[in-house]
């Protein structure tokens, strides 16, 4: 099972740890969130195969989905995903990348969520 490092040193499965981030209302708010959304409004094409992965709520994904042919929310977090579903009807819920066939991704959002890998080459 993969360990998450919390602030603390503890370790922690990468579900718990997501989970502990969420309580804490993960994300940037206010204007924090607003700079971040323009620069990724900014530079993001259109028409293209897009990953949230980590999306939690779905907070970026009204913008991604503006620009997605096709878009994945990924997150280990069902509620968050139910959420998510209720909020934007097109997006593709999956709690893994494994079933996302390879070399069929444009563009890959980690808001928030590299942090919580414990192996970060591994996932690049």
């Amino acid at each position: 099972m993969n360990k998450a490092s919390t602030t603390n040193d503890e370790s922690l499965n990468i579900g718990n740890a997501h989970i502990m981030h969420g309580m804490h209302a993960h994300g940037y708010a206010g204007p924090e969130f607003e700079k971040s959304a323009k620069e990724l409004e900014k530079n993001i094409g259109d028409n293209l195969a897009i990953v949230d992965y980590g999306c939690g709520p779905g907070r970026y994904c009204g913008i991604l989905e503006r620009h997605a042919k096709t878009l994945y929310c990924i997150d280990i977090n069902k509620e968050s995903l139910a959420e998510v579903k209720k909020k934007f009807a097109r997006a593709v819920i999956l709690e893994d990348i494994s079933s996302i066939p390879d070399a069929s991704i444009d563009f890959l959002l980690l808001a928030n969520s590299f942090h919580d890998f414990a192996d970060k080459d591994a996932a690049i």
